[in-house]
């Protein structure tokens, strides 16, 4: 009796363990944001951890009907605790959470359970433990393997499924690749159960279906590049072609000579600058692949909106559109290596990974980093302990941008006041007692005095509250659904697909309220192009556009959207478009709207043809406009602005002496942004010509105009950043 009792006991607990875990763990992912619903985030923790228990349960002694039975259960909680979970979060995309669930769990299971069979069949001694270690050893194994020594950091894996890679990128979607990969898994699911069940089978029999299995999962494993299951350096090399003479740097092959000559001088000229700036004695060979857009980044890397850098291989992956303004970024990353975590080249500190990486990262001209975290404290838009943004996840589940800015100050700080080799000595290992004499907390007191010294002008609170008040990745509604539809609409607008285009951007207007500001633009220009393409009236675009706009709570970026579509349609009165483009200017949003603005408010004040900002000519065409109103504009002033114009063309064709002649001759434009970039550019262009006779007064002249503006300090700083980068040292 006892006996039986116990054994009911230990029969039980085979057939509640996997139910149990499954139900428990599906309900404190309810509990964690972004793992709340059924998706992509929650089906890769189910799709590691239950096809575990189920591949043990199927080892058990249980009947196969009982552990039929448990395992459905097993299979179901999480898809119906979601369900239920439905009615307190909301899930845009149950369908599609569901297919990743099957994917992941659902075939991930059948793997463990196939494995566990055959490990079985060959009556190993321990085979639980052989068991667990080849789980293990699959999950882990080829996933280090590949982020350590490929270019990807994206994984397939016939356990857990698929991993996209960066938190970053938020478009996350069913693709034909996984379920490809997962035709794999199901014929190495065959074999294994066949293997299994080789006493059902005479020899013969036996030898012919494992001779056929060959030609079925060999094309997998030598096409795996080519499905996009793995990627390789030996692939990049293909796909992409040398700009220096080692063939460490490699660019698109349909990138233009100008293009590449200039990226590989570029690159010089950094390397050449940070070694001076961080006191490097020697430089290391770096391989750096610049791809022409995100979507091929995407499918080498597994990285699509987020540039990034491997350390440990001295290597980096960047798209041309991203080159100028990240390299720096992540050139500071590699060079710090060497100061890193031996064989990673990391800091056990992300905080201080990418904060030193900020802190010499190219400036802009709008606000420095201490500005920025002066502001961003004041405006209470930081974490309540800021200490927490040297750990990974107090980095990490905070607004990205927020992260980056303060880690940045807190950083540069440190170098100014401290030294450059007391940082290097504390990258490792973030010890800051040892190598400060000083706890992280007392530091940190430091750096907010100091910061609390900083002016924050009104300006600043204003570019502050549109840049860092958003929600993060992990607060946000429906994320990769709403990232996925705003990814395949801006496509289909940029192709001419303007029908399509509309309908993706109103799903995403449903599912976030009419509250997010890309799909309002993207819905606008649609809806406006595909009105000029029908030649139909534009009231009722301007209409809507209106209507969307009062939702949102950062209107300027949709106001400016709508007043240049205004100015290059010729749709309502030119006093109507001026309001509007004042209105984005007193937001004080970044230099870049201020420019924009600037440019369109000149072009009306001159009559400029306002076809000139329209999206639908050409740049030959842009060019041929601007001649024909040089020639018809007699006006000095209006000529003085169609020549700025022309020279900014001039300097993107690469044609710097013309351009130089042209800035030159102008007289101070009304405009200060217009102005400013007037000098500046004049400014790059000479040292790029070599006028060492012109530089010293056009750097006067640029950095008076740079002490102008309330953000005088990062202008001055990119005007000393851009000097630096070409060696100039005043006779």
């Amino acid at each position: 009796m006892e006996n039986k009792f116990r054994l009911a006991i230990v029969k039980s607990t085979a057939w509640l363990l996997a139910p149990i875990i499954s139900l428990s763990l599906s309900l404190i992912l309810t509990q964690v944001p972004l793992f709340n619903t059924l998706g992509y985030e929650s089906s890769l923790v189910l799709g590691i951890v239950l096809p575990f228990f189920l591949g043990l349960l199927s080892a058990t002694s249980l009947s196969r009907v009982e552990k039929f039975s448990s395992a459905i259960f097993t299979l179901l909680a999480p898809p119906l605790v979601m369900l239920v979970n439905m009615l307190f979060v909301r899930n845009c995309s149950y369908l599609e959470g569901l297919g990743f669930y099957v994917l992941s769990v659902g075939f991930g299971s059948l793997f463990a359970y196939a494995l566990m069979r055959f490990l079985k069949s060959l009556n190993f001694k321990f085979t639980i433990a052989v068991y667990v270690s080849l789980y293990v050893g699959i999950i882990l194994l080829p996933t280090l393997y590949r982020f350590y020594f490929t270019p990807q950091i994206f994984f397939f894996n016939h356990i857990f499924g698929f991993f996209s890679g960066a938190i970053y990128d938020d478009a996350i979607e069913l693709e034909w690749r996984y379920l490809l990969f997962r035709v794999e898994t199901l014929l190495l699911c065959a074999f294994l159960l066949l293997f299994s069940f080789r006493q059902r089978f005479s020899k013969r029999d036996l030898i012919v279906l494992t001779i056929s299995f060959g030609p079925l999962i060999l094309p997998f494993e030598l096409g795996s590049d080519e499905f996009g299951f793995t990627s390789s350096h030996e692939t990049l090399s293909q796909a992409l072609v040398p700009i220096d003479a080692d063939g460490h740097w490699r660019i698109s092959p349909q990138t233009d000579s100008l293009t590449r000559a200039r990226t590989a001088l570029h690159l010089e000229q950094e390397l050449r600058d940070l070694k001076n700036a961080l006191a490097l004695d020697t430089l290391p060979n770096i391989s750096i692949f610049i791809y022409p857009n995100a979507d091929d980044k995407r499918k080498y890397t597994g990285a699509e909106n987020v540039e990034f850098t491997k350390t440990w291989r001295n290597e980096i992956h960047i798209t041309e559109q991203s080159f100028q303004s990240t390299i720096r970024h992540e050139l500071v990353h590699i060079l710090f290596a060497r100061y890193g975590i031996s064989g990673l080249g990391l800091s056990s500190s992300i905080g201080l990974v990418e904060g030193i990486a900020v802190a010499f990262e190219s400036p802009d001209f709008d606000w420095t980093p201490h500005e920025l975290a002066a502001a961003i404290i004041k405006n209470n838009l930081a974490p309540n302990k800021l200490e927490s943004l040297l750990g990974s996840f107090g980095f990490w589940t905070g607004l990205g941008a927020t992260s980056y800015t303060l880690m940045g100050s807190f950083v540069r700080y440190l170098v100014d006041t401290y030294g450059i080799e007391s940082f290097k000595s504390v990258y490792a290992t973030s010890n800051f007692s040892l190598f400060y004499n000083k706890p992280i907390n007392g530091l940190m007191l430091e750096w907010k005095e100091f910061l609390s010294e900083q002016t924050v002008p009104p300006a600043l609170d204003s570019a502050v509250v549109y840049r860092f008040k958003r929600k993060t990745i992990f607060q946000t509604e429906c994320p990769h659904r709403v990232a996925v539809e705003l990814k395949y609409g801006s496509k289909a607008l940029s192709e001419k697909r303007y029908k399509e285009a509309q309908k993706r951007f109103e799903t995403v207007l449903a599912l976030t309220e009419g509250k997010n500001s890309r799909a309002i633009q993207g819905y606008f220009s649609s809806c406006l192009l595909q009105n000029l393409l029908d030649s139909l009236a534009l009231d009722a675009v301007f209409y809507k556009a209106d209507s969307l706009t009062r939702r949102l709570t950062k209107t300027e970026p949709m106001l400016f959207s709508v007043a240049n579509a205004m100015l290059w349609t010729r749709f309502g009165s030119k006093d109507s478009v001026q309001i509007l483009l004042n209105r984005v200017k007193e937001a004080s949003l970044s230099f870049n709207y201020d420019y924009a603005v600037a440019l369109r408010l000149a072009s009306l004040a001159f009559g400029l043809d306002p076809t000139y900002f329209s999206p639908l000519i050409s740049n030959s065409e842009r060019d041929a406009l601007l001649a024909r109103e040089l020639e018809a504009k007699k006006d000095s002033s209006a000529q003085a602005f169609i020549k700025f114009l022309k020279a900014e063309r001039l300097l993107a064709q690469g044609n710097d002496s013309s351009a130089v002649d042209l800035l030159l001759s102008l007289p101070t434009l009304e405009h200060p942004e217009l102005e400013f970039q007037r000098r500046y550019d004049t400014l790059e262009a000479l040292l790029r010509l070599g006028k060492r006779d012109m530089i010293p007064e056009a750097i006067v002249q640029a950095k008076t105009c740079a002490s102008e503006f309330v953000s005088r300090k990062r202008k001055e700083e990119a005007i000393d950043a851009l000097l630096a980068l070409y060696g100039w040292q005043s006779d």
